[in-house]
């Protein structure tokens, strides 16, 4: 939501700041922009955009030093990237 409010209206309140730091998780699933795009008008931007804000998305998280995976590839690919991720995580 801050990477967004800042990206299409150039600045994000400071309640919504304040809440993205309370709120923070412990980790963050990035899923890369390495599909090929698939417009969903009146849902998505446009390619430009997606490419932009996944620089944008990443820059925020190791700003911030929130942990994150990033996912990249097919969507199995992803998926197992993940799963296999989380496992780890859950089984120690």
């Amino acid at each position: 939501t801050v990477v967004y409010q800042r990206y299409y209206f150039g600045l994000c309140p400071d309640w919504a700041e304040d809440i993205s730091r309370i709120r923070e998780s412990n980790l963050y699933l990035l899923a890369g922009a390495d599909i090929p795009w698939i417009e969903d008008v009146g849902q998505r931007d446009n390619k430009k955009a997606r490419d932009e804000l996944q620089v944008l998305f990443r820059e925020e998280l190791r700003t911030r030093n929130l942990k994150f995976i990033s996912l990249s590839g097919s969507m199995d690919n992803r998926l197992a990237t993940a799963s296999g991720y989380l496992k780890k995580i859950l089984t120690t």
